[in-house]
């Protein structure tokens, strides 16, 4: 949680409805109230909220959330670093954060880009997913082969910050992704950040 200035990278795709592929299918026909009310997605938000409650001043953060293309929770707050003892703007974030709707695939190589583009830069990434993309910019191809998603993540890590650690909180997957986990490890030792894969109960216990 330290650093002067934290951005908090959070996936909005479809694989974060439900943990199970099948389950994914069944609510992508869901209505976006629905797909909000996911216990997976309900899971990611409450993690949101646990790390901003762990946060103490003089930090700065920022939220921003990813599945085609990456946005600012709060378009208005856009290249802003909020204080952690600005109440209203922390409650327009969360209020927000609860209007998403997850849906389509997972560009982490935009998301880090457009980390890239915010000023001053951040000096602590703390991203959270549940897999490898199923999207990039740079490589081609089906987003449920696991050699191409294996491409696009390395693709992605082109655009990290240097110098920046990146913190992974990865999620369970429907997808069947056996190189994510350690993925995301080797990026925490790279980075200096850090990797957990939490239990089905956290944050909530």
């Amino acid at each position: 949680m330290d650093g002067e200035r934290v951005l908090i990278i959070v996936e909005a795709s479809g694989g974060m409805l439900d943990d199970e592929t099948d389950a994914i299918i069944e609510r992508l026909e869901d209505t976006d109230e629905e797909k909000r009310q996911a216990p997976k997605w309900q899971r990611s938000l409450r993690s949101v909220e646990w790390i901003l409650g762990s946060m103490r001043q003089p930090t700065q953060f920022q939220i921003y959330y990813f599945n085609r293309e990456p946005h600012p929770v709060v378009e208005n707050f856009r290249n802003q670093w909020l204080d952690l003892d600005n109440r209203k703007a922390i409650s327009e974030v969360l209020t927000q954060m609860r209007q998403i709707v997850p849906q389509g695939g997972s560009n982490l190589e935009r998301a880090f880009w457009e980390s890239r583009q915010l000023f001053p830069l951040p000096d602590n990434i703390i991203l959270i997913v549940d897999g490898l993309p199923t999207l990039s910019d740079s490589v081609n191809g089906d987003g449920n082969d696991p050699v191409k998603r294996l491409n696009m993540y390395t693709a992605a890590e082109q655009q990290i910050l240097s110098g920046v650690p990146i913190n992974t909180i990865l999620l369970p997957s429907g997808y069947r992704d056996p190189d994510a986990a350690a993925r995301y490890w080797l990026l925490a030792n790279k980075t200096k950040g850090s990797f957990i894969s939490p239990s089905k109960t956290w944050p909530d216990t």
